[in-house]
């Protein structure tokens, strides 16, 4: 090979192997982490990239000096093609990327090989050593069918965890398990485009995922609600479709101990109107039957977040006029608690615990015992718009403490739970150079509203993941789930102390740049997705 060949080759193969260990790590959330692959596949894919390209820039001025390490760049790309071809059949990978990614591996290798023939023995037997890693990376997959054991019904309360303190942890997150659509589904089950309001819940060892499927984002008389079940997490069974000739919504899974309730809202039919009605209920009485609908809570009144705590289950609601144009914000928000999760009644006898702008609020108790939220305020009202951080000690949870102004940052689907000591929000995040709320008070409210809630829905957005600054009461980002256009519905189940399964649906997530309108007139999909809380030292 000539020097006209060996240095663009070179350049080509380091260039390519920086991009895609290192600026793809940062890019990521950009353009769609998710297409390109596991960890591992970046990691020898672009290791083989560099050393190959080192390789051939050494044999440019001298190839019998610099023999082995062009081989051994070679021989990496053998087995970043194979890498390559695994995560292609686990699904971790796209085949546009294993054929970008994977086949060009090969394709270098292979004319390299060709060349050298003779040369490449040595390589290859060095590069044998790199195959235990194969298997040592576990995937979402892997952690499915290693907790998924009968009579495996994992606590979510994170008071019966121990604290390890003061021992700080980062997270790590798995890549996306498909979930809908996918060649696991049964292929009787016939789904529309759009599936989104997802909930999971793991009882004794099986994996059960209630979603909404419609035409679109918006109500409709087609949509339904869809139960599926797994006891492995690849095969997935059919337990209910449920069509009540309206529109539904917001489901969440109760599990009382011995039954598995389903609840979620009836809506109206108009794509442009908010109309909740009945909450009902399904209980599942055996495999693949659930008996139902039994009203559930008052008519009108939207469940949001619902978890078992202290022994007994705490909901957050709300209801009343939302979406309204005109006038002030009437909306109610409320805090009830349950001993059995289907009877709730106001925590301290306190109705409503705020009436404005607020609606879906997500909760969480600190390792202390005291309550923290942080609310969706989309109507607006004389605090602002945007989110608010709430605070409330445990002797008198029913007394929520407000900021006088809300956050401009909006936080939408807001879900949070707690690791140790800390406090962590999954939910919908603003892309762009705005905040949520970007009027003066000047404009009156009508006007204010209408600004933003275009303005809100003409823009891109992404699932993310944050962190509750508990001295500050700031609300800091950590890091993006795959997602983009319209996503975020975030379900979380706990898997152990240190492991959460989180469901949510989002569109293409390598369109990251698509606005959430378009995103709710389109094709969205239903994904699995592990955090992993590690200690700071083994890092």
């Amino acid at each position: 090979m000539t020097k006209q060949v060996l240095i663009p080759a070179a350049i080509y193969n380091i260039s390519g192997g920086v991009l895609i260990i290192f600026l793809l790590e940062f890019l990521g959330p950009i353009i769609g982490m998710p297409v390109f692959g596991p960890p591992l596949f970046r990691l020898f894919t672009g290791g083989a990239a560099i050393t190959f390209g080192l390789g051939y820039l050494a044999a440019a001025q001298d190839f019998e000096r610099h023999k082995f390490l062009v081989t051994l760049g070679a021989g990496l790309k053998y087995w970043a093609f194979l890498i390559a071809a695994y995560c292609l059949w686990t699904q971790t990978i796209s085949l546009f990327v294993f054929l970008a990614f994977g086949v060009v591996n090969l394709l270098f290798a292979l004319a390299f090989t060709a060349h050298h023939l003779k040369k490449v023995k040595g390589a290859m037997v060095v590069c044998l050593m790199f195959l235990p890693l194969i298997g040592s990376a576990q995937g979402l997959p892997d952690v499915l069918k290693e907790v998924l054991k009968p009579g495996f019904t994992p606590s979510d309360d994170p008071a019966d965890y121990p604290l390890v303190l003061p021992r700080k942890f980062h997270v790590e997150l798995s890549e996306p398990l498909w979930i809908v659509p996918s060649k696991n589904l049964p292929a009787t089950l016939a789904l529309n485009k759009s599936n989104n309001n997802v909930a999971i819940t793991i009882q004794n060892g099986t994996i059960f995922m209630a979603f909404r499927n419609s035409k679109t984002h918006f109500a409709s008389k087609k949509s339904k609600m869809v139960v599926i079940s797994s006891q492995d997490g690849a095969k997935w069974d059919v337990e209910a479709e449920i069509s009540l000739k309206k529109d539904c919504r917001e489901p969440q899974f109760v599990n009382d101990g011995k039954n598995l309730h389903l609840t979620f809202f009836s809506a109206g039919t108009s794509p442009f109107k908010f109309e909740p009605g009945d909450v009902v209920r399904y209980t599942r009485t055996s495999r693949n039957t659930w008996e139902g609908p039994h009203r559930f809570l008052e008519k009108g009144e939207v469940m949001w977040d619902v978890k078992k705590r202290f022994g007994e289950w705490y909901m957050t609601s709300y209801s009343g006029s939302h979406y309204n144009i005109f006038g002030p914000s009437k909306v109610d928000l409320h805090f009830k608690k349950s001993l059995d999760g289907l009877n709730y009644t106001p925590v301290e006898g306190r109705e409503t615990v705020y009436q404005g702008g607020v609606s879906e609020t997500g909760f969480e108790f600190d390792h202390l015992g005291n309550l923290w939220g942080v609310t969706r305020n989309e109507d607006g009202d004389q605090s602002g718009f945007g989110h608010q951080v709430i605070f409330a000690e445990k002797e008198n949870l029913s007394s929520w403490q407000f900021p006088e102004k809300s956050s401009p940052e909006i936080f939408m689907s807001p879900k949070m739970f707690r690791h140790q000591t800390d406090l962590f929000l999954i939910g919908r995040r603003q892309l762009g150079k705005h905040p949520f709320d970007r009027t003066p008070e000047l404009w009156g409210m009508p006007i204010r509203r209408l600004a933003n809630w275009l303005g809100y829905s003409f823009t891109p957005k992404a699932t993310t993941l944050y962190k509750i600054d508990q001295t500050t009461k700031q609300v800091h980002p950590v890091l993006d789930l795959p997602s983009a256009g319209d996503t975020a519905f975030p379900s979380i189940v706990r898997l152990d102390g240190h492991r959460f399964l989180v469901a949510n649906y989002t569109s293409r997530p390598d369109r990251r740049k698509i606005s959430w309108i378009r995103g709710q007139l389109g094709q969205t999909y239903l994904y699995l997705i592990l955090l992993n809380f590690k200690p700071e030292s083994l890092r």
